[in-house]
């Protein structure tokens, strides 16, 4: 039910965030796709015998950038840790740090050097690996991410960001079927990320779309468990409660159906697709006023978007408001034809 305007690909979609969350190692939120990912900032390593006064003094700059580096003070942190590398330059903990901060501050390609440099100094360690998968997805180049992501995953199987990370990029490259075992890989090892029920939801709804012949009912149940779920962990996030009532509206469950995506609407009251997807739900229920309503939403928050103005157009003219809907009708038509011709700009 939701439209498309042109395919974004994963420049832009790949966000590195500053907050920091303490795990079992120092870890930092990034998002593909809308789905949150774990950076993870290098662990300290505990120094091994005798040390001279030169790597001493690496240690301590190293220790230092990362502390600054967890603290979110990248532009102090930087400084400390090419002095770290400058005094040791073997040291592939603070190349993979840097390579985080040049990520976080939009230098892609360095970034992307950094963690290779890292790779080079230990291939056995497998965050640098993880950092290079994200950002080689961040980059467009998947095919690449997915062996960086499945090289962390030799180095360390139980990476479970990097699992998260590899059924992201498999599901770009159209492997669904790899996508749904990897997700539940993850859920297995954190039943509570909403996030990864939404997303195997989404995949479990599109391989049932697209399954040709008769179509077993065993992914649909699933795909409504797994948004169920994913709401149930995080009720206060509209995709997953547009999502699950979208899928509702394809069972025709529509009580339930037009409840979460009016939750949807409340959530994200800027977003054009919240209203126009309840106004779709109401109609199929026979509220052709409240449908009305959403629909003329959806044009006051955006008035190129052509499927609500066409939608609108058709409920105008079952209201016998011949006139309206003929103008309507004729816009949503001249503006179809402009997403065509320009399908991203629109």
């Amino acid at each position: 039910m939701t439209r498309r305007r042109g395919r974004l690909g994963l420049i832009g979609r790949l966000g590195w965030v500053v907050q920091f969350v303490r795990l079992v190692q120092f870890v930092r939120m990034v998002r593909i796709a809308g789905i949150a990912l774990m950076l993870i900032v290098p662990l300290r390593a505990a120094a091994a015998g005798p040390q001279t006064r030169e790597a001493l003094e690496a240690r301590q700059h190293k220790e230092r950038g990362q502390n600054l580096l967890e603290q979110g003070n990248l532009l102090a942190a930087l400084p400390e840790l090419e002095r770290a590398i400058a005094l040791d330059p073997k040291d592939a903990a603070s190349h993979d740090a840097i390579g985080i901060i040049l990520g976080e501050t939009g230098k892609l390609a360095e970034a992307i050097a950094a963690f290779q440099q890292a790779i080079s100094i230990d291939p056995r360690v497998a965050t640098p690996h993880f950092h290079l998968g994200l950002a080689y997805d961040r980059a467009g180049r998947t095919l690449e991410a997915i062996g960086e992501y499945h090289a962390a995953l030799r180095a360390q199987p139980e990476l479970i960001e990097a699992t998260y990370g590899l059924s992201i990029a498999c599901a770009e490259v159209g492997d669904l079927d790899g996508a749904i075992v990897l997700l539940r890989q993850v859920i297995a090892a954190n039943p509570q990320l909403a996030e990864a029920h939404y997303n195997l939801g989404l995949h479990l709804w599109e391989r049932f779309k697209a399954s040709v012949g008769p179509k077993p009912s065993k992914d649909l149940d699933d795909a409504v468990a797994a948004l169920t779920q994913a709401v149930a962990l995080n009720p206060n996030e509209p995709r997953a409660q547009s999502a699950l009532g979208q899928l509702l509206v394809d069972r025709q469950d529509l009580t339930p159906a037009i409840e979460h995506l009016h939750r949807a609407e409340t959530l994200a009251a800027d977003n054009p697709e919240h209203a126009y997807n309840l106004g779709l739900a109401l109609r199929l229920n026979g509220d052709l006023d409240g449908a009305e309503r959403e629909f003329r939403t959806a044009l006051r928050l955006d008035p190129s978007h052509a499927l609500a103005r066409r939608s609108l157009g058709l409920i105008l003219r079952q209201k016998d408001d011949l006139p309206a809907a003929a103008t309507e009708l004729r816009q949503s038509v001249s503006q179809m034809v402009l997403i065509q011709q320009d399908p991203v700009s629109v």
